[in-house]
């Protein structure tokens, strides 16, 4: 049933002007004096294409007999939260191009928030200065999501309706400039953007933001791009997250349960989910912005070789197969080659593999049988994971007096049986990782007697 007829007379006469405070219609609307809010009790409110609402405190819907409703074609400014308390839509009659406009701004710097019961769809959502906060999971945007503020989505989902990638023409799903969106929400809960990009081809660009600007601008500074190469089936979405981590990678993306063969040490302190939902998935390419504090000690990260890492749930692991990567650390920027559909999972981060890793060796030991019987053997100790491990000693004259393809097996000072003479001898150590790359290390070692 449209309310819409019974009131649209009397309404059309007071919002095709501007408005500049709230206005009561009896039993329709009630103003709370104190803040200059507007509630709708039931019924419906009718905004023309040429009307503009100015609303200076919140914006809610209340059932009565029926939902409160609005009906969006033209301009509502809202300085407060909107709050859908009703069991039913917020806006009615969205078109296939929407036209309503919903601006949310704070001038006096007030946080501003997306509240209720039921998820609100927007027909074009338009997010202005100071932080936004939502609230409530599920919300719909059905033309376009506009930010130029922080939006926090606080471990809810938000959904971009339209498949349409590009900014400014033709009108695009997602247009920004100083803002970003907040998503660092830990899992199992995250803080997701479902894009309803279904068969849609091109870039698509989330202006993700970590919150801690260097005061150059840059809010959008974790802005990851999703570029479809090879469309997916018509029935598709994906949902975007990225949160944070300690030194540790700790926790883990759900159904993640270990980074082998990888080190944490070698490893961003940041994951990324990208789950795709279709029968018949894209084939992509990515692009990463990540921020350096996330890269420092006690990180080993050789930025220039970063490569993107996703998650294969079928094989638990990480590396069955790697992207073609390329890593500009100037930027702070990492973009794949071609991910083709078949290797196209949900969790990712960058690893360093150029970067082998520290080993801890002694510089000194005492094969002497004491009785004390300690410091009697040589070895290193290594922490990172490694396919192949291979270690050497070395006499004065070059020669080797012991081989060992075993990190258990160390040396216990002798050749032949015999204890070496007292003196320096020379060790390499070669360590082939997973990718095929081998570290070599070397240095020297005083045999005390």
């Amino acid at each position: 049933m449209k309310m819409k007829t019974h009131i649209k007379p009397l309404l059309k006469a007071l919002i095709t002007r501007y408005i500049f405070f709230v206005f009561v219609i009896l039993s329709v609307i009630k103003v709370s004096a104190q803040n200059y809010s507007f509630s709708i009790y039931g019924y419906g409110v009718y905004c023309t294409n040429d009307a503009y609402i100015f609303i200076p405190g919140n914006l809610t819907s209340h059932d009565m007999t029926v939902p409160g409703v609005i009906n969006l074609d033209g301009k509502i400014e809202l300085w407060g939260d909107i709050d859908n308390q009703s069991t039913g839509p917020f806006f009615i009659d969205i078109e296939d191009d929407p036209i309503g406009d919903l601006v949310m701004v704070s001038p006096d710097g007030f946080n501003q928030s997306i509240n209720g019961i039921t998820p609100i769809e927007f027909e074009n959502l338009h997010l202005d200065f100071f932080t936004k906060n939502l609230e409530l999971n599920n919300c719909i945007t059905y033309g376009t999501l506009s930010i130029n503020s922080r939006f926090n989505l606080n471990s809810n989902n938000f959904i971009l309706k339209r498949k349409n990638p590009v900014q400014p023409s033709p009108p695009g799903q997602l247009n920004y400039e100083t803002g970003h969106i907040h998503s660092e929400s830990l899992p199992p809960t995250y803080g997701t953007l479902q894009w309803n990009i279904k068969n849609g081809i091109g870039q698509y660009k989330i202006p993700f933001g970590s919150g801690a600007s260097d005061g150059s601008g840059n809010d959008k500074d974790l802005e990851l791009i999703y570029d479809v190469t090879i469309p997916g089936s018509a029935d598709g979405f994906v949902k975007f997250a990225t949160y944070p981590t300690p030194f540790d990678n700790r926790p883990f993306p759900v159904g993640v349960f270990s980074l082998a063969p990888h080190s944490d040490i070698n490893v961003v302190d940041r994951f990324w989910i990208i789950d795709p939902d279709y029968s018949t998935r894209p084939d992509i390419k990515l692009t990463f912005n990540y921020i350096d504090v996330e890269t420092r000690s006690p990180n080993f990260i050789n930025k220039s070789e970063f490569k993107a890492i996703r998650y294969n749930p079928n094989s638990s692991s990480w590396n069955d197969w790697v992207p073609i990567s390329q890593s500009n650390p100037d930027i702070y920027k990492v973009s794949t080659q071609a991910i083709p559909k078949q290797h196209f999972f949900t969790n990712w981060t960058l690893a360093s593999e150029e970067a082998g890793g520290d080993i801890w060796i002694p510089n000194a030991f005492t094969p002497d049988r004491d009785e004390s019987y300690l410091n009697e053997s040589f070895g290193p100790v290594i922490t990172f994971p490694y396919a192949k491990y291979e270690f050497y000693v070395l006499d004065r004259w070059g020669e080797q007096i012991f081989t060992s393809d075993n990190i258990l097996n160390r040396w216990d000072g002798t050749l032949g049986g015999v204890v070496v003479n007292g003196g320096v001898y020379t060790w390499l150590i070669v360590l082939t990782k997973s990718t095929g790359k081998k570290y070599k290390y070397t240095g020297t070692v005083n045999v005390i007697l």
